[in-house]
């Protein structure tokens, strides 16, 4: 062999495998790295490094194989069913029990909402207005379930936690999508392509899902059908500015033709609504519905109430004597226009934990002299006689337990719509499923409890959420009462805990968070006396800046530090950085451009920094590794601007 080619068979040699001291040749069956990568060039070639042998006539086999990975673009309707809430349409799961109008009633308003679904004319908006529990929301339902032109419906509620505006749009093009193959397919392509369309502002999310797939299924020949939209709860959005901005846009949309939809609005005449909705130029393009509290509605409050205590008659074996001569009468009075009133009654006679179907019935008909006078024969405060009802409801708690269950009601409140509300809950007030289902029972009228693997407790009707914080109509039931105490229990958690939590497991640290964040969102909602100033003066807030940057909340920096008097005590627990401060540590450091405002809490060594970012919640730091932060990144913008 030349000198030529035994170089060149070293060159090809080093292509090969390393070679092992037992003289076989072995090769590397693991996929082969991606040109360019790090792990080509580290580990070299076959018999890389090897010399001083000879071969004569080689075979090689190749039994290597390559992988190749490729992410799979994630499907557009899969991408908008994530931005979705599946629970707010009509006919969702969580919508089982949903009220809908008793047969025989409301039938007056259901036939003229069907009737405008067929004759619209230019009559494309209804809104139907009326006060809380007069039934708007059996009347949307009971529209959604007969209509057969229904293209989508969304069902706002606050006590669900269903109130992101941000989520609507898209939940009612999925719904369209459903039942329109080529809507479809073209909003489907859309979306996978750039799936940040599904985040825009409200106006960008109503043209790319509705206005642009319109116009490429009408330039193809296709033709979008008129289809009802059913919008239930408007007023019970998050910020009064998105329910505008969505009234906004579909008036707008009604205006330009952009889309064939026919929308029916269901909220309270709050004030915002009626500027909005009563202007001149929506007036010509709506049809508008009153759903009043008046005597008008007593006839079928009175269908309503005799069909329901029949069937309590029967299921409880109860004598045809019962209800007695005029308990109807006087129920219907209560109810004074009211359908919540009279569903809440039916629901409370019924209570399975009770003493009997008899004992609640007379307890109900004892408010008759309670109850306020009417005012004329057609109206009634709206709230008045609920307020007497939902008192009878919280006097069926034990005394000794009222405070318990207050706090109970008031953290439902404030996690409804999460996962696991109830274990949550019962967790932070350290009670068994057991426990709290017992302490609960007198409120199984007002309030709905699924017995399954997870027991869920949610609201029956936002009403009753209403009642109870305000304390000018709950009075000693107010949750406001609470609120001082439930602050020192989660006090005693969080000290407790806190020694644990550095090597906790991430369910412990995650119940440790939640220990902290609705300490800190009572400390911004509740009156601080000097107690609580004394506790607060020597408290160690680097509890919350050991947790990290992912201990997030939305916390009330500003309303704790004007509720507390100027002076030496308030400068010890909280103050704020200047502005002209914020506006310098903007410069020398990027990341705290979206930050509107920095607080100090805490003194001396306890100090820590509370950082505001409108939008995205508070997060804390350790004062002095902010302070020496700070000071590298001054050093280093000073470096810069050298």
């Amino acid at each position: 062999m030349s000198a030529d080619s035994t170089a060149n068979g070293l060159d090809f040699a080093k292509t090969l495998p390393r070679f092992l001291p037992n003289s076989r040749l072995t090769f590397n069956n693991s996929p082969l790295p991606y040109p360019g990568s790090r792990e080509s060039s580290s580990k070299g070639g076959i018999l890389s490094n090897a010399h001083n042998f000879v071969m004569h006539q080689p075979q090689f086999i190749d039994k290597s194989h390559t992988t190749f990975k490729t992410q799979r673009r994630k499907d557009g309707m899969q991408i908008l069913f994530g931005f979705c809430v599946p629970e707010a349409a009509h006919d969702a799961g969580a919508r089982e029990y949903a009220p809908r109008c008793h047969p025989g009633t409301r039938q007056g308003y259901i036939d003229k909402i069907v009737e405008w679904t067929s004759n619209p004319t230019q009559q494309r908006l209804l809104w139907m207005k009326g006060p809380a529990g007069v039934g708007k929301s059996a009347v949307a339902q009971s529209c959604a379930d007969c209509l057969s032109n229904l293209g989508g419906a969304f069902f706002f509620s606050r006590p669900n936690k269903v109130t992101d505006p941000m989520r609507f749009f898209p939940s009612i093009a999925y719904q369209f999508a459903l039942e329109h193959d080529v809507y479809r397919k073209i909003l489907g392509k859309r979306i996978g392509k750039d799936p940040s369309l599904l985040s825009k502002s409200l106006l960008q999310q109503f043209h790319n899902l509705f206005v642009v797939p319109l116009q490429k299924m009408k330039e193809s020949g296709v033709e979008f059908e008129a289809k009802v939209v059913i919008v239930d709860g408007l007023d019970e959005c998050n910020g009064h500015a998105f329910q505008c901005d969505i009234l906004q846009i579909i008036f707008k949309s009604i205006q330009e033709h952009t889309t064939p939809f026919l929308w029916a609005i269901f909220t309270r005449p709050e004030a915002h609504l009626i500027s909005l909705l009563g202007s001149p130029t929506v007036q010509p393009l709506a049809l508008y519905l009153e759903l009043p509290v008046s005597s008008s509605s007593n006839s079928e409050i009175s269908l309503f109430l005799t069909d329901e205590l029949r069937k309590i008659q029967l299921a409880h074996g109860l004598p045809p004597s019962w209800p007695p001569r005029g308990a109807i009468m006087t129920l219907v009075q209560l109810s004074a226009g009211l359908f919540i009133y009279s569903s809440t009654v039916v629901r409370f006679i019924s209570d399975p934990d009770s003493l009997g179907p008899e004992s609640q019935l007379d307890a109900v008909l004892a408010l008759e002299s309670d109850a306020p006078p009417l005012i004329d024969d057609t109206f009634q405060h709206p709230l008045s006689e609920l307020d007497v009802f939902y008192t009878l409801i919280m006097q069926q708690i034990p005394p000794k337990t009222l405070s318990l269950v207050q706090e109970i009601l008031l953290l439902l409140s404030w996690h409804q719509g999460r996962k696991d509300v109830t274990v949550r809950v019962s967790k932070l007030l350290k009670l068994s499923m057991t426990q709290m289902r017992t302490m609960l029972r007198p409120l199984y009228s007002v309030l709905s409890v699924e017995e399954s693997y997870l027991v869920e407790i949610t609201f029956y009707h936002a009403s009753f959420l209403d009642f109870l914080c305000d304390p000018k109509r709950s009075g000693q039931f107010c949750l406001d009462g609470c609120k001082p105490g439930l602050w020192r229990k989660m006090l005693a958690s969080l000290e407790q805990n806190n020694t644990k939590a550095a090597a906790a497991t991430s369910s412990k640290r995650g119940h440790h968070e939640e220990i902290g964040k609705t300490w800190l969102r009572l400390l911004g909602c509740m009156p601080l006396d000097d107690d609580t100033l004394h506790i607060l003066q020597n408290f160690d807030f680097r509890i919350f800046s050991d947790l990290g940057r992912d201990f997030q909340l939305n916390f009330n920096a500003d309303g704790l530090y004007k509720c507390i008097p100027s002076g030496q005590i308030r400068d010890q627990i909280i103050r704020p950085y200047s502005p002209s401060l914020l506006r310098l540590l903007v410069r020398v450091n990027p990341n705290f451009e979206d930050c509107c405002q920095l607080y100090v809490l805490g003194c001396k060594h306890r100090r820590v920094i509370l950082v505001v970012q409108p939008g995205q919640g508070c997060y804390f730091h350790r004062f002095q590794s902010f302070v020496k932060l700070m000071s590298l990144d001054w050093r280093s913008w000073i470096f810069r601007r050298r």
